[in-house]
Order: structure tokens, then C-alpha cells, then sequence
């Protein structure tokens, strides 16, 4: 055979095996191929390099996995599969399914994705991620929504490992009727045989434009599944109802309860030693511990230089309900411990406080107590005013410890009829605390200062001095400061000589002392509390005839 005869048959054989090899190889790649995978499916498999080969319109049934990626690169020896686009869904709790006759080799191989749509189905809920990268067990996400009975949920930066069942989320936000934007950062989360455990840095809760939470360090438990306990090192809350600055509430736990029944199960919350016990669904609350406790409990906010000074002893309980109807009960045993408070020894010398001028609201300082040129000694007060405050301000001024439950109720009563705070079942003693070192802001944060500097008061000093003080600092009219002023300018008469209507009148201006009415425009109502100190017995009907009688005979005299 010449030469030029062997080149042909040489090359007719090279031809005829590339023929072959073009028509025949990719068909046994692919049936290779899709013998490598349980449940995968690859319709075009091509060679890309002798180790690597490119494969196009994968489909994935395994039961718990399905979906498509639009194309891959496989390369045996590295043991890797990189995947371009697609979308995948995943359903927990599924089985897998997959041919008996396939190897499952390619489980043996690191996946690698890029630009994946992942959906996760539990039940209800469903976790959309997209633009998923997938580098072996880690899954990242820019982006997410997860929708729930509860609500919706956005993520931003999602980082799964599913070896070790860690999940970390930079952002999630949501929103939720009755609640309001609820924004999460900082999600780490992990999975074991026990339980769940979720780490918040920080959640921030925005119910309405009076009204956020913040919680930082915040730690939840799901154990095992069914029930659900958490910890939070921080909470922030700000509300002008509560407080005109945020008030900051640290070290809370919650005990375990059950997942299912979160409304109605009642809640164990820890802080600080203080035990709550709150019920969703009854909207009740319960609280109880040691005063020392409850002082320690309280936010920093709240505790001005005097509450500092206020060493407690005993134990204190209260128990609050909403509803059918408002139920407070409180049993106080807080008392002083030690010596009183050097801010409460300073009211037996002269000292100054704030007052405030009618029309402009600006304040100033007053100064008062024993030694000061406007001072009046209790001792040279009539004891018709006595009479006149525990009729009006307060009837069980000598019996109670400064604190009246069931004014609290009234007051919690009227402020949620009201949907404001209005009132809060002020005592003599908690109105003379007020005004010696309090604000004139309505809020529930006051009024908690205002309870604690009231029981030290009253633990300290007897109720004789405690009237004493209120009568000399309290305001009885337009810059009309302490009961001399006021008797002087109202009534130009000494406070010794005050008679039991002019008392009353004196006392009927304390609500509203720079907006009320002459005597003679309140005689009406002075007439109809004379009747009802003559019902409650503290005047006899004699006497009560004879003040009327000199009332309008003065009204009389002067028309």
C-alpha cells in the first residue's frame, strides 16, 4: 500500500471515530450523568475538558427538593459542581425519592450555586430567598421574605450553615397590625438535638409615633419545639404616657411556655429579683418581691438623687386586671430602713423647691420650711383646714400609709376611659411630694417616683408634719405660695383664725388654684360640702347649720 493511500485509511478512521465519538460519548455521558444523582435529571451533557463536562436543563425531583437550574459545570476529579441560575424549593419534613438504581455519587461532590431563587416550605410558612450563592453547607442570600400566620417578614444579608444548623441574619424587618414596624438586627441562630437558640442584637419596635421598644441582647430558646423561653440584657421603652425620657429596664427573663397557647398562658418574667406573672389574654399582671429588689429593678431613668438615698426594708405585691373589669390590689410593706434620708432630714430647716408662675408656666424658686419669712407652724393653723383637706383631698389621710389602692383603680379607671393619663389617686402625702421634688408631667414614670419618695415620707415623718409641710408649700392661687399667703390674700384673715367655710373654700381651690372662683362665686359649693362632712359625721348638723348661716349672711350683708 503507497504512502499517500495509508494517510487516507488514517484519516477515514480518525473521521469515522470523531464521528462516533460526537454521536456516542455524550449520549453515555449523559446517561452517566444522570446516574450519578438521586432525583436529578440533566437533559444536555458536552465535554468541557476531559475532566469537566457542561450540562444544561437540570431538573431536580427528590421529593423534599425540586426545581430547575439552567446550567452546571461537573468536573470529576475536583469533585465539584458549579450551578448558574434557576429556582429550587425545598419542603421540610419531606422524604427523598429517587431511582433504586442510582449510585448517588454526585452527593459525594461540593455544590457550588450562583444566582439561585430558593423557596422553603414548613407547613404555612415560606421562605423566599433570591439571588442565593450555595459554597458546599453554607447558603448566602442578599435578600428574603418569610410569610407566616403571623406576618410577613423582609431579610437583608442571610448566611446558612447547614452542618452545623447555624442561621445569621444582618436585618429582618416586618410589620403587623396592632403592633407596627418591627425591625430585627444582628439574627444568629443555632439548631440542636434540644432545643433552638436565636441571638438578637438588637430588636426596635415601632407601634405608633408615641410609642417604640428597643431590646438589646436579646436571646430566645425553643424547647424542645413546644415551648419558648427568652432573656434580654436591655429593653428601652419610649412613650410619653410612661415617661418623658426612654426608660431602660435591664437583665429580663422569660420562664419557658408553651409555643401554641402564647395568648392565654401566663408568663414568668424575671428582672432583677422582681417575678411577674402577666396573662395575654386576661390582661393581668402580678408582681411581687423584696422593696430593696423593686428599688434595684427600677429603671436608672426614674432615679433621681432622692430615690438614691432611699434604703428600703420589707416586701412589696401588687396585682393588676383589665379585664372583665379593673381589679388593683397592692400590699406594701416597704418601709425605711435605717435613719431617714438626708433629703427628708434637709424639710426641718429652711430649704427651697420649684414653683411656677400662672400665666407663663416658667418656674422659679421658692424657698420654705421651718426659719423662712412665709412660714406658718402647724400649731398655728386652724384645725378647720384639717377638716376641710381629709374631706376633699384626702379621707383616710390618717389611716392609710400614704398609698390608697382603690384610688389607683379609680384613677386606672378613668385613664383608660380617657385613653390618656389623667389621674393617678393622689394622697396629701403623694401631692407635698410632688411639689417638693417632682415635675408637674402627667406620666405613669412620675408617678412611680412619686410612690417611692411618698412611702419614704410617710415612714419618716408623722402625719402631723407631713400636713405641715403640704400647708407651706402648696399653691392656693396665681403665685400664691403656703397656707399664710394663701389666707392672707384670699381671705385677709390669719391662717389661726380660718373658719371651717373659708377652709373649705381654701381647699376647693387646689385642683385648679390658678383658674378657680371667688368665695363669694363658691359659696354654692362650699354649702354642699358642709352637707357632706355632716353625712360623713366629722361636723354636726349644728354646726354645719351655723357655717351656712354666717355664709350667706355674709353673701347677704354684701348684696
Amino acid at each position: 500500500m503507497s504512502k499517500s493511500r495509508k494517510l487516507l485509511s488514517l484519516l477515514v478512521c480518525v473521521v469515522v471515530l470523531g464521528i462516533i465519538g460526537y454521536l456516542i460519548v455524550p449520549f453515555v455521558l449523559l446517561k452517566y450523568v444522570n446516574g450519578m444523582m438521586l432525583g436529578v435529571h440533566v437533559n444536555v451533557v458536552s465535554l468541557k475538558s476531559l475532566d469537566c463536562v457542561n450540562l444544561k436543563g437540570i431538573s431536580i425531583n427528590r421529593g423534599n427538593i425540586n426545581g430547575n437550574i439552567i446550567s452546571a459545570v461537573a468536573c470529576r476529579n475536583s469533585k465539584t459542581v458549579i450551578a448558574y441560575g434557576g429556582s429550587v424549593t425545598i419542603k421540610l419534613g419531606s422524604g427523598i425519592s429517587g431511582s433504586n438504581n442510582s449510585t448517588g455519587e454526585f452527593d459525594k461532590y461540593r455544590i457550588i450555586c450562583t444566582n439561585l431563587s430558593l423557596k422553603v416550605l414548613k407547613d404555612d410558612s415560606v421562605l423566599q430567598l433570591e439571588n442565593v450563592g450555595v459554597d458546599g453547607p453554607i447558603v448566602s442570600a442578599p435578600s428574603g421574605t418569610a410569610t407566616f400566620k403571623y406576618g410577613k417578614l423582609t431579610f437583608e444579608n442571610i448566611d446558612i450553615n447547614r452542618n452545623s444548623k447555624a442561621i445569621k441574619i444582618g436585618h429582618a424587618k416586618t410589620f403587623q397590625d396592632g403592633i407596627g414596624d418591627i425591625n430585627v438586627y444582628g439574627i444568629k441562630s443555632s439548631i440542636d438535638s434540644k432545643s433552638i437558640n436565636v441571638g438578637i442584637d438588637n430588636i426596635i419596635i415601632k407601634h405608633d409615633e408615641n410609642l417604640s421598644i428597643r431590646a438589646r441582647d436579646v436571646i430566645i430558646t425553643f424547647l424542645p419545639y413546644k415551648f419558648v423561653q427568652g432573656s434580654a440584657k436591655k429593653v428601652l421603652v419610649s412613650n410619653p404616657v410612661l415617661f418623658s425620657d426612654t426608660l431602660s429596664v435591664e437583665d429580663i427573663e422569660v420562664a419557658p411556655f408553651p409555643i401554641s397557647d402564647v395568648k392565654t398562658t401566663d408568663h414568668l418574667i424575671g428582672i432583677r429579683g422582681i417575678t411577674f406573672n402577666a396573662n395575654i389574654a386576661k390582661k393581668r399582671v402580678i408582681g411581687k418581691g423584696s422593696c430593696k429588689e423593686w428599688l434595684r429593678a427600677l429603671p436608672p431613668e426614674l432615679k433621681i438623687s432622692q430615690i438614691d438615698q432611699v434604703k428600703f426594708k420589707g416586701d412589696m405585691k401588687f396585682s393588676i386586671e383589665l379585664i372583665p373589669d379593673v381589679k388593683f390590689k397592692l400590699h406594701n410593706g416597704c418601709m425605711i430602713d435605717g435613719p431617714a434620708p438626708e433629703f427628708i432630714k434637709a424639710l426641718s430647716s429652711t430649704f427651697k423647691y420649684t414653683a411656677y408662675h400662672p400665666n407663663s408656666g416658667g418656674t422659679f424658686e421658692r424657698t420654705s420650711g421651718p426659719g423662712s419669712p412665709e412660714w406658718v407652724p402647724f400649731k398655728l393653723v386652724s384645725d378647720t383646714m384639717v377638716k376641710a383637706l381629709t374631706t376633699t383631698e384626702d379621707p383616710g389621710f390618717f389611716s392609710h400609709r400614704g398609698i390608697i389602692p382603690q384610688a389607683i383603680e379609680n384613677s386606672i379607671k378613668d385613664n383608660l376611659r380617657l385613653g390618656r393619663f389623667f389621674r393617678g389617686g393622689s394622697t396629701i402625702t403623694m401631692q407635698l411630694v410632688k411639689n417638693l421634688w417632682l415635675s408637674r408631667k402627667r406620666t405613669l414614670g412620675r408617678k412611680i417616683q412619686e410612690a417611692i419618695l411618698t412611702v419614704a415620707l410617710e415612714s419618716s415623718l408623722p402625719k402631723e408634719k407631713i400636713l405641715e409641710l403640704y400647708l407651706n408649700v402648696v399653691e392656693f392661687g396665681p403665685d400664691l405660695y403656703g397656707i399664710g399667703p394663701g389666707a392672707n390674700k384670699l381671705l385677709g384673715t390669719p391662717p389661726s383664725n380660718i373658719t371651717l367655710s373659708q377652709a373649705l373654700y381654701l381647699v376647693l381651690r387646689l385642683p385648679a388654684p390658678s383658674r378657680s372662683g371667688t368665695y363669694e362665686q363658691m359659696k354654692g359649693k362650699i354649702a354642699k360640702m358642709l352637707d357632706l362632712m355632716t353625712t360623713s359625721g366629722k361636723v354636726t348638723e349644728e354646726e354645719a347649720g351655723y357655717e351656712k348661716a354666717f355664709l350667706f349672711e355674709d353673701f347677704n350683708d354684701e348684696n
